[in-house]
């Protein structure tokens, strides 16, 4: 998803070089604090691809992987999967919705008067 080849050196990358600011700051205020206290957090963000520099919508599951002997913190994990195609179906719908309730709140049309083609005439 982020277009890092596996033998990359990422040694010297932070949250801001992978994610929007906004996505790297929620990260860094309520992500990483909720692994630390609760061991895991879920939520959404956007996240930049290195090759194209295009940014795509995720969803993570994130958590801390402690020791299995000693309970202590080895490293915080996480599982994220594209959302960017969901997200664009979303907005398209949220469109189609405004525009029908726009419709649907005009007011009914008139009855216009029949004409005297479609009358019947009495004798």
């Amino acid at each position: 998803m982020s277009g890092i080849e596996a033998e990359a050196d990422v040694s010297r990358t932070n949250l801001a070089d992978y994610y929007e600011p906004e996505t790297a700051d929620r990260l860094r205020d309520e992500a990483i604090p909720a692994m630390l206290t609760v061991g895991r957090w879920a939520g959404e963000g956007r996240l930049r691809h290195f090759k194209t520099l295009q940014l795509r919508d995720f969803h993570t599951q994130s958590f801390m992987v402690r020791h299995p002997q000693t309970g202590q913190p080895l490293c915080l994990a996480t599982i994220q999967r594209d959302v960017t195609a969901r997200k664009l179906h979303e907005a398209k719908m949220d469109a189609l919705n405004r525009q029908l309730q726009h419709v649907s709140r005009r007011p009914a049309w008139r009855k216009w008067p029949a004409t005297s083609s479609t009358t019947s005439e009495t004798s």
